[in-house]
């Protein structure tokens, strides 16, 4: 995966097809994991959702491309101790193809 030391390229995204031609480059791949806040804080879904989305985006930058398409998700929730109980955690991965536009 990609470690961005900066903020993400702001590079075209979609989940589908777009109406413009373009020339794929590769897959992209990421994953990212994080636990719930606190001891009743909610899981930040939408978070981790921006952080794999801005890692592909990292990652087709840095292979040549300007856009990543056909993006998708998936989670998994899972607990591990923590205050007393069981804490939440959450793993987004997401995937697509980077592309020169």
């Amino acid at each position: 995966m990609a470690k961005a030391s900066k903020a993400a390229p702001k590079l075209l995204t979609a989940a589908g097809n777009i109406n413009l031609p373009y020339q794929p480059i590769g897959l992209v791949f990421a994953v990212v994991s994080r636990q719930e806040a606190g001891c009743s804080g909610g899981l930040p879904i939408a978070q981790a959702i921006q952080e794999a989305t801005d890692d592909l985006q990292v990652q087709a930058q840095q292979r040549g491309g300007n856009a990543v398409l056909h993006i998708s998700y998936m989670h998994r929730v899972s607990a591990s101790p923590g205050c007393g109980g069981a804490k939440s955690n959450i793993e987004v991965y997401a995937w697509g193809t980077a592309a020169l536009v």
